[in-house]
């Protein structure tokens, strides 16, 4: 019997192993039967070999400014400095979604973290603040003329650096000589501590030599860090009329049209005795 052909009904079946006509079973020789498993042991090797190979591509490097339409969905590197307090949301449907502001220096974006990625960040103990610089591995989204970036978990911060706070004085902070972001040590009295639930938020002043700044906590930021409002501030009350040294980064309220100079710290680390 010819190849192809049913050895029963004689009719042609091409490469089917039964007969759809008699059902009979259809031998095929070895070599036939090898192949089409080498074809499977090939296809399945270069999946892996691709995957192994696109793992292991470096992440193209942009600049904020050079990201338009064609980059939607892409994954890119952008290197740049946290130029806003990381705002977490809860959804009615009880997941998170984490958003901050990165600045490259030719422009900034906002990243989203969704709440897998979040949740991701959370059990690996990482916190992302105001003034870190970092390198990160984003998913580009365009809707309509603006975009965003999403950040899918730890593993795609590829570099986090925290820098050593810079002692300075409460009057050249005023006078602007450091910028968004620039984390300062700030010795001086703890005045006016308030918790403000109309405005969800406590605030707090540091006066030094005549002048004061403001110390801003948002209850959302509290909560990112895994403290209550309500015992941050206790903590702060508890220091209030006494001298402490503040370390954290420079915050500037009503950016960019104006505005008033914050300290905005990590409680109670960021606020100690001095």
């Amino acid at each position: 019997m010819a190849k192809g052909y049913c050895p029963v009904c004689g009719r042609y079946v091409g490469p089917l192993t039964r007969c759809p006509y008699c059902g009979a079973d259809i031998p095929r020789e070895r070599s036939y039967i090898l192949l089409k498993r080498l074809a499977v042991v090939l296809a399945v090797a270069g999946l892996l070999s691709l995957w192994a190979y696109a793992s292991h591509v470096p992440y193209k490097r942009v600049y904020l400014s050079e990201l338009g339409p064609t980059y939607n969905y892409a994954y890119v590197r952008v290197d740049g400095v946290v130029s806003s307090v990381p705002y977490l949301a809860k959804r009615p449907d009880g997941t998170y979604a984490l958003y901050f502001d990165v600045d490259d220096g030719t422009a900034v974006a906002s990243v989203h973290v969704y709440h897998t990625g979040y949740m991701a960040l959370r059990k690996a103990g990482v916190t992302i603040m105001l003034g870190d610089r970092v390198s990160l591995a984003v998913q580009v989204r365009f809707l309509m003329n603006s975009y965003y970036l999403i950040l899918n978990g730890p593993s795609f911060i590829l570099e986090q650096e925290r820098p050593e706070p810079v002692k300075a004085q409460v009057r050249d902070v005023l006078n602007g000589k450091y910028g968004i972001g620039t984390w300062v040590s700030v010795e001086g009295v703890l005045t006016d501590v308030s918790y403000l639930e109309e405005y969800k938020f406590i605030r707090a002043y540091l006066s030094q030599g005549g002048t004061s700044i403001m110390v801003y906590l948002p209850f959302n930021f509290c909560e990112y860090l895994g403290e209550e409002p309500e015992e941050v501030f206790a903590y702060l009350k508890l220091l209030e009329g006494s001298k402490v040294r503040v370390d954290a980064p420079l915050m500037l309220y009503g950016f960019p049209t104006g505005g008033e100079w914050e300290l905005v710290p990590v409680v109670p680390q960021g606020v100690q005795p001095a």
